[in-house]
């Protein structure tokens, strides 16, 4: 069944299109879905840091003054004039500036009596109407510093007092003689917060209920007249009311809550228009992205058309001249470029076809020809046998038998691998070839454990290594060559090879690094070495012992069963 088919230029409108749409869309949904939570949260976090940037700097400031109240309190002239003492004001005035060290325009201390006459303040223009009497605490002898926000009074010089501190004045055997307070003024809080991020900064004093504004400072009233935050849970740690978000943190030990609240309707504003602001965009980019969709696609659709053309030439009627168009765009103009070089190689394939079928008849007829020459070796030596055999010559007869054994180890090519006891055959026959050439100068030790005989082994591991001992080993040297050849297992699953010599050595520098073999005239170790690693990976071990002048012993250890070798 034939797929229906559509436009190049359809798809390329198409694709971009959905391209934009998709990129779009889950853009368009994150906005409408989140961009009012995601605002409100980052406006949130906003208030939270100013909030704990109000609590730290509003907690430094009260126990500053706390501790200016407490040196007051315990200060000899003012405790003088708790007892009744004649003490001159300006004495009084230089224990005031001690205590508040530098902090005057930011409180007024004043020291009431047990009934309450004024004995002294700092503030010389308290109002008429102000009853300090009526301030006397309820209980009248207690420890530590007491909090509250009822007492409020506004001095010309300072302005509004917002917070009351009061402290018992002591005799010396401990009882209270008089009481001192600190008044202190809220101007100081107002630059506390910043519009941008809080509009209200307000104190909730838990005891009364009443709220007073840490911003508007004659803003004092009970916490259900008419706050935003009336119907705040506390217990939350934040709430939205309306388009207001509402926050607080407790200070236990005032036994004051500080809360603090943002209008967001202006961000809420900005936002609608934000969003209508992105649908606009949104609807301009899509009419933008069909129009580039289709000047695009039509740029790329004709180069391609023209190339379709030109191949229709070659199909119908095998031009293989044909010219090929060119393209300004730099990827078409690499396609009609890598066409030219196909009709171009095409050619030269056509003109090489006959040549490559002379070749392959020829190769075929060298192949068969290579295969006659091993028998040819082969039936040979069995003459020289034969000959051998009838004239006596039972060296000679023994030595074309080895050689004739060797010769077809070497050219079967039908097995990668081989048991061990089947390498030292091999070997055995190539020592008896060296036997008859050395005589009793090459002593020879041979030791097989029955242990390994079955073991398989890739072809070609042992005799390199004692072709290698015989050839720069032993012949350098004058004297009895000492030849010894073992196979055991080491009790783990491993077989153990070692070939000894007395020989003259290796150059000291040579055998540290095995891919030195590779460029000596020792390539028959190196072969091994790459072999054994190649079939066993980290689990064989090649390792080469030797002394100049003194002989040397190569050493080999791998596992009795062997991995995937096939190809080694």
């Amino acid at each position: 069944m034939r797929i229906p088919m559509q436009s190049l230029l359809s798809r390329i409108i198409l694709s971009i299109v959905l391209t934009v749409f998709f990129a779009l869309t889950p853009v368009i949904i994150f906005v409408y879905s989140y961009g009012e939570i995601l605002t409100q949260s980052n406006l949130y976090n906003q208030l939270d840091v100013s909030m704990n940037d109000i609590k730290i700097r509003f907690s430094a400031t009260v126990g500053d003054l706390t501790d200016c109240l407490a040196v007051f309190a315990n200060d000899e002239t003012v405790k003088a004039l708790a007892d009744g003492g004649i003490v001159e004001r300006t004495q009084l005035d230089m224990s005031a500036a001690y205590s508040l060290a530098g902090r005057e325009d930011d409180a007024v201390l004043t020291v009431l009596s047990l009934d309450g006459h004024v004995l002294y303040t700092t503030a010389s223009d308290i109002p008429f109407y102000v009853d300090f009497s009526s301030r006397l605490p309820s209980v009248q002898d207690f420890e530590g510093t007491r909090f509250s926000t009822g007492f409020r009074y506004t001095t010309l010089e300072k302005g509004e007092v917002v917070i009351n501190m009061i402290r018992c004045i002591r005799d010396d055997d401990g009882s209270v003689s008089a009481y001192a307070f600190l008044d202190v003024i809220g101007t100081q809080f107002v630059r506390y917060a910043d519009p941008a991020l809080v509009n209200e900064v307000c104190l909730l004093n838990t005891e009364t209920g009443m709220v007073s504004s840490l911003i508007h400072l004659n803003d004092y009233r009970p916490l259900d007249d008419g706050w935003v935050f009336s119907t705040y849970d506390f217990t939350e740690g934040f709430s939205r009311i309306g388009n207001v978000l509402v926050t607080h943190d407790e200070l236990p030990g005032y036994g004051f809550i500080l809360i603090g609240y943002l209008d967001i309707s202006p961000y809420m504003d900005s936002m609608n228009s934000f969003y209508t602001m992105i649908l606009v965009i949104i609807t301009s980019a899509f009419i933008v992205s069909i129009i580039i969709a289709f000047f695009l696609g039509s740029s790329i659709v004709k180069p391609i058309s023209r190339l379709i053309a030109v191949m229709g030439q070659v199909e119908k009627r095998g031009d293989f001249d044909v010219e090929v168009p060119h393209s300004r765009i730099k990827e078409m103009e690499d396609l009609n470029d890598k066409f030219s070089e196909m009709l171009r190689q095409i050619k030269l394939l056509i003109q090489k076809n006959e040549d490559e079928r002379d070749k392959v008849a020829d190769a075929e007829r060298k192949a068969l020809e290579a295969q006659m020459n091993p028998h040819f070796l082969f039936n040979t030596l069995n003459v020289i046998r034969s000959m051998a055999r009838l004239n006596g010559e039972k060296d000679i007869e023994d030595i074309t038998i080895k050689l004739g054994r060797l010769l077809r180890y070497a050219v079967d090519n039908r097995q990668s691998s081989e048991t061990i006891e089947n390498s030292f055959l091999m070997v055995e026959s190539y020592l008896g070839i060296q036997r008859v050439r050395f005589g009793e100068k090459l002593n020879i030790s041979i030791s097989l454990h029955d242990d390994v005989r079955n073991v398989v082994t890739p072809k070609l591991i042992i005799q390199p290594l004692v072709e290698n001992a015989i050839t720069h080993g032993l012949e350098p040297r004058l004297g009895v060559w000492n030849l010894e050849i073992s196979a055991v297992p080491d009790g783990c699953g491993n077989v153990e090879i070692t070939v000894s010599d007395n020989g003259v050595g290796f150059d000291d520098t040579l055998y540290q690094n095995m891919e030195n073999f590779a460029h000596s005239t020792h390539t028959g170790m190196y072969n091994v070495y790459k072999r054994l690693y190649l079939c066993y990976g980290s689990k064989a071990v090649f390792r080469v012992k030797s002394k100049k002048g003194r002989g040397s012993r190569i050493y080999l250890k791998f596992p009795a069963s062997m991995g995937d070798c096939s190809d080694v």
